[in-house]
């Protein structure tokens, strides 16, 4: 994998919790996306720290996914972008804010979410994780 990977909070937290069902795939894809890295928008970053910030280790969570290779995104869709795609789908917000992003990127999205999936390649984002089809 060549490209820059916006990736969804279920992958990372499939990745991070070895029971998970998709733990091993979340794993293998964190492991292909190597040096190229996988990215975070902010309030992805944010999702997946609620669970540890429970416990008071949000801080060391954010270390441990910087040290596994993920990274905040290098920038943000206009509040704009994110609109139309939450317009156009009728995506959570959370999930409108990872597809506009991996646009905004030109970049490939990385979920488990089937419907995300759907409308990230109804619109021609790459998707690894997400089976083809079904929500």
């Amino acid at each position: 994998m060549a490209r820059v990977i916006v990736v969804d909070a279920n992958v990372v937290i499939a990745a991070s919790s070895p029971g998970h069902v998709h733990h091993d795939d979340a794993v293998r894809l964190a492991f292909t996306a190597g040096s190229t890295g996988m990215c975070l928008h902010p309030l992805t970053l944010a999702e997946v720290l609620v669970g540890p910030a429970r416990s008071g280790v949000q801080h060391e969570a954010r270390r441990a996914l910087a040290a596994a290779g993920f990274r905040l995104a290098p920038e943000d869709p206009a509040p704009e972008d994110v609109a139309l795609v939450r317009a156009r789908t009728s995506l959570r917000m959370p999930d409108a804010v990872v597809l506009a992003t991996a646009q905004a990127l030109d970049a490939d999205l990385a979920t488990f979410d089937n419907r995300l999936a759907r409308e990230a390649r109804a619109i021609g984002v790459a998707v690894h994780g997400a089976a083809r089809g079904g929500e």
